[in-house]
């Protein structure tokens, strides 16, 4: 039997430092960017866009997240 995958949503998070917790952990905020086109959204232009917009933030930059969430289904042979 075969399977294919579908792309059904392709986005990013941003994760900000909002400091440090009572146990030296980092705490963080996340800005999600969604309804990205998955074909042209590469890794340099993704980080390239988070690095415009770092200046706009109220927090700094700790990490970058891609998500890519996909629908499986048998194919008929």
């Amino acid at each position: 039997m075969a399977a294919v995958a579908t792309m059904k949503r392709f986005a990013v998070n941003v994760k900000l430092n909002a400091g440090i917790n009572s146990n030296g952990d980092v705490k963080t905020k996340t800005v999600g960017m969604g309804n990205l086109n998955y074909t042209t959204a590469t890794p340099e232009k993704i980080l390239t866009i988070v690095d415009l917009m770092a200046p706009c933030l109220e927090n700094e930059v700790y990490t970058v997240e891609q998500t890519e969430v996909k629908t499986l289904s048998n194919v008929d042979d």
